[in-house]
């Protein structure tokens, strides 16, 4: 429908038609293609590498390669706690095990103060 020729004539015209929008050829991908057949996803690896892979984008589930570490994984292999240990220390230093706040708390000038052993920590 065209505003201008409904204000001039009183019709709309004819139905425009509509177009289905296919999907990415790479197996077990469900998203919209973008270009080339393929969704944005899989065109950037086409771009970047010059190859038509058309293998999964990411592996998901991946966990914290230290040991005893059940958390997702963040990057490098390790999760957030441990890669900034890496980034600061060098190491992710997985003798010393990673601090978790328990208990409840109230929200003061932005910031969440939590009760933790007879005092206050930010």
């Amino acid at each position: 429908m065209h505003y201008r020729r409904v204000l001039r004539t009183g019709d709309p015209g004819p139905p425009g038609t509509v177009r289905r929008r296919s999907i990415c050829s790479a197996p077990d991908c469900e998203e919209v293609v973008d270009a080339k057949g393929l969704c944005h996803g899989h065109y950037q690896r086409l771009l970047r590498t010059g190859r038509r892979d058309v293998s999964p984008l990411r592996e998901g589930g991946a966990m914290c390669s230290v040991e005893g570490c059940d958390r997702p994984h963040k990057a490098k292999g390790y999760c957030a706690a441990h890669y900034k240990r890496v980034l600061v220390h060098g190491h992710p230093r997985a003798d010393i095990p990673i601090r978790e706040v328990a208990g409840t708390g109230t929200f003061r000038n932005g910031y969440l103060n939590v009760y933790v052993r007879g005092k206050y920590v930010i």
